[in-house]
């Protein structure tokens, strides 16, 4: 996955960072039952998951995920390790991807196939009016046109989420949307990243 952020987004990183002081601590950002920055057992009860049932017996007939897989994977969360377990929830369009580090949730990933428009707004009714919004076009080989929208939140916390709407016409035509969810503190690991070299500048 590419988590690099739009260059509009450069320095709003820097401006959440100096609204959260010490003295003042807001409310973390929530998504859904969970919160960014929560510990991985905290993750494990919002998501109604028990590790020790997971890694207990079960009969060859019972196929609702790969026990042993999911156990060595959470397992390994659990234990501090960085890494990643995606959660589906097709009653409510959401099929999220949650990042681990240090046994805490750094980042959080959901793929929707309902219209941007009402991702994004709903990502409004949620964590407020964006602070910015963009129209992006995009064209593909045979030269049909479409718009595709974009929005960023910071949240007081210093979150940032990033939604942004993908067309993929190669094969078969399909149009999601992304909205990724990064903890402060791993947006200001990206917001610090050295920039690779443009390689097609003269040297």
């Amino acid at each position: 996955m590419n988590w690099n952020k739009p260059l509009v987004l450069s320095g709003l990183v820097l401006l959440v960072a100096a609204m959260c002081s010490a003295q003042d601590r807001p409310r973390p950002t929530m998504i859904g039952t969970h919160r960014l920055g929560e510990s991985f057992d905290e993750w494990m009860t919002a998501a109604n998951l028990n590790l020790a049932e997971i890694c207990g017996q079960h009969p060859r007939s019972d196929k609702r995920m790969d026990y042993k897989q999911v156990c060595r994977t959470l397992t390994t969360l659990k234990a501090g390790g960085p890494g990643w377990f995606k959660l589906n929830d097709p009653k409510n369009d959401a099929n999220f991807t949650w990042a681990f580090a240090n046994a805490r949730v750094t980042k959080a990933q959901s793929l929707h196939l309902t219209p941007a428009a009402t991702v994004i707004a709903e990502l409004t009714e949620a964590y407020g009016t964006p602070a910015a919004t963009r129209t992006v076009p995009y064209q593909n080989a045979l030269g049909a046109h479409w718009d595709c929208l974009e929005a960023d939140w910071l949240l007081p916390d210093g979150a940032l989420i990033l939604a942004k709407e993908e067309i993929e016409t190669r094969l078969n035509f399909s149009r999601w949307t992304t909205v990724t969810f990064l903890a402060h503190e791993l947006a200001m690991q990206i917001e610090h990243q050295p920039r690779l070299p443009n390689p097609f500048t003269p040297k």
